[in-house]
């Protein structure tokens, strides 16, 4: 699809740029975004740093040499820098939101803690005033689609329809005092679309350019992909102090980020008696900053970019060609596809563990659970000699059980699939912070770019993200009874390495040491690596030799795991999930025993394991899409990471 009216010649000059440097399109793509946000980040500074305080939130602090994870709410209260450790404030969640996809943040508070005036400051200075909105709900006006319709007269009757430039143009939308709103349709906005009665839909958000290099030269059209708009709304907490003010409904609450606003009156003290305010002309000095730091960082000149991005005029349809140009730039480098990332395969098991440890009826239905499956496992696979059974207790009594047991209690709702998304959402977020303050940190102490610094930073997301993601999401979904969900993070945390770091030690036969940005630290990854290093060198076997030299090494491996629980109960969780994980692998491999003698009789045999495990991961992944008639092929799934 075509848009005639979006313009897109900043877009083009710089694509054109890159791709006369012999970049590739996605190198392209990756250049524009990382410029573009580091851009963005700095202009939002600029603009803010003189009219409103930080506001701090979070400090994550891992230790790389004793692998301990500490993670901390704020409330507002600045710490002393640490080498270790990464503080976020409100600023950077409201940016990184931008970027990701669909992450509405609700900030809760007492009345006057600066919760708009702060919002509006960072949209203000991102977005021209046609493409923000702000709505101010109160008994009379509760209607949020109000932006997104409008009323015509036809033969008298009054119809409501979409009002889809609108839809195309708000990049951002601000609801004050939300729980004053019509629920079905905040759900609406939350998830990006509006509904009318009539059955009239649309979707919201800026349409995203895409780019197309043909011949030695970029070409920019559009399809039907849409940037999401990135919704915020606030609101004072439901007691008794605001009468008015309702709880959040559930199923709004779910897909929201909700961060409780701190008072930040003691905290900053007479450091904002002299900033500058609410005074105007907060995207005019965002662009000016953007276009110099975009042009230094992707060497370009400076000079026709400015010409292309700011009005060369006072006409209001110069004003509108400039920001129409900005827009296309901003949806394209904003696009949520380029900060989504994979997680290491530490990080999925390290989050599993995690959701053992805080979902589900509780942890001894949770444990007896496992072992129940692992035991039809044990009886299925009879044929090829196995015990995949589990001898250990469980004691609900026990001192770590009780302090999760104290968490959980507290939790208003089960954790449900909802906040496993927001949780993945989460850790992008997190990441993308840790990056670009490791970036700026790195780039102030040895004088380098942030932008060289920024892209040499790209990992994929680490058991950190995650593990910090969960505590945001589980302190959500608290009462304010002075539990902390901390203590649940951290055992998950703990129990994770260490197991890790004796299996691994265990089945490799020398001295492991946790290495979270290492791709292949996980349990899983090794017992299935070992499975198939079991097969390397089998030629011409037929499918039940194939699972039986694979099986049998999964039934070794997994019961050198079982004896690894030291006793404590929260491990006997973690090496249960697992060891029941195995044993479905070890199922999966019996099942699709002619299929994996098929695809590996085509790969060379020799030394080297992974052509056949990643000839085995590409089975396991078609199986995706099979007619199902096992339902453990989930936990498969979590073993290759896929």
């Amino acid at each position: 699809m075509a848009d005639e009216t979006q313009q897109t010649k900043a877009l083009e000059f710089l694509a054109n740029e890159l791709v006369a440097r012999k970049l590739s399109s996605e190198q392209i793509a990756r250049q524009l975004h990382d410029a573009s946000f580091l851009a963005t980040l700095e202009g939002v500074a600029d603009v803010i740093g003189a009219r409103a305080a930080p506001t701090p939130l979070y400090r994550i602090a891992y230790d790389s040499n004793t692998n301990t994870l500490d993670f901390t709410f704020l409330e507002g209260r600045g710490k002393v820098p640490i080498p270790t450790a990464i503080d976020v404030d409100i600023g950077d969640m409201v940016v990184t939101s931008l970027q990701t996809d669909k992450t509405p943040i609700l900030f809760e508070g007492i009345t006057g803690t600066g919760k708009t005036y702060t919002l509006e400051q960072v949209l203000n200075a991102v977005y021209h005033t046609d493409n923000r909105r702000g709505l101010r709900l109160n008994p009379n006006m509760s209607n949020v689609l109000q932006p997104y319709i409008k009323g015509s007269i036809d033969n008298g009757v009054l119809r409501i329809n979409i009002d889809r430039e609108a839809a195309r143009q708000i990049a951002a939308l601000f609801v004050d005092e939300q729980n004053r709103g019509d629920t079905n349709a905040i759900i609406g906005l939350l998830d990006n679309q509006v509904v009318l009665p009539t059955g009239e839909r649309t979707d919201l958000g800026l349409l995203i350019p895409q780019i197309n290099v043909k011949g030695g030269k970029a070409q920019i059209y559009f399809n039907e992909d849409v940037k999401p708009i990135a919704v915020y709304s606030a609101q004072n907490p439901p007691s008794v102090e605001y009468s008015g003010a309702r709880s959040t409904d559930t199923a709004v609450g779910n897909r929201q980020l909700r961060v409780n606003y701190p008072n930040m009156a003691l905290n900053s003290g007479a450091a904002t008696l002299n900033m500058a305010g609410r005074e105007s002309g907060h995207h005019e000095r965002f662009m000016e900053v953007f276009t110099d730091r975009l042009a230094e960082y992707l060497k370009v000149d400076k000079d026709t970019l400015e010409r292309v991005l700011s009005p060369q005029g006072s006409s209001e349809s110069e004003h509108e060609r400039a920001n129409s140009e900005y827009l296309s730039l901003h949806a394209f480098s904003f696009d949520p596809r380029n900060t989504r990332n994979m997680f290491l395969k530490s990080a999925v098991e390290g989050a599993d563990h995690l959701i053992m440890l805080t979902a589900g009826e509780g942890l001894a239905k949770n444990f007896e659970q496992e072992l129940e499956t692992a035991s039809d496992w044990t009886d299925a696979l009879q044929r090829y000699g196995v015990n995949f059974n589990y001898s250990a207790t469980f004691d609900p009594a026990s001192e770590v059980v009780r302090r999760i047991d104290a968490v959980r209690s507290a939790f208003k709702e089960p954790l449900i699939e909802r906040d496993k998304t927001k949780a993945t959402k989460i850790a992008d977020a997190l990441a993308l912070i840790t990056r670009y303050k490791q970036a700026y940190g790195n780039a102030r102490e040895r004088g380098t770019s942030p932008f060289e610094e920024f892209q040499g930073l790209q990992t994929p997301l680490t058991l950190r993200d995650i593990a910090s993601a969960y505590s945001i999401v589980l302190y959500d979904k608290m009462t304010r009874n002075g539990v902390s969900p901390v203590s649940v993070i951290n055992q998950a945390f703990t129990d994770y390495v260490n197991v890790l770091e004796d299996f691994a030690t265990n089945v490799t036969k020398k001295q492991t040491g946790f290495d979270i940005q290492s791709p292949s630290m996980s349990i899983r990854y090794l017992a299935s690596y070992l499975a198939v290093d079991a097969i390397k060198n089998a030629k011409k076997a037929n499918p039940d030799e194939y699972a039986s030299k694979m099986i049998d090494a999964i039934n070794k491996t997994a019961a050198v795991l079982r004896g690894l629980d030291a006793g404590i109960d929260t491990r006997k969780l973690l090496i249960s999930r697992a060891n029941t994980d195995l044993a479905s692998l070890a199922g999966f491999v019996h099942q699709y025993r002619n299929q994996i003698a098929n695809t590996l009789s085509k790969v060379p045999v020799g030394d080297k394991v992974l052509p056949r495990y990643n000839a085995l991961t590409d089975i396991v992944s078609q199986a995706r899409g099979d007619v199902k008639i096992n339902y453990t092929l989930p936990r498969v799934e979590r073993i290759f990471g896929i």
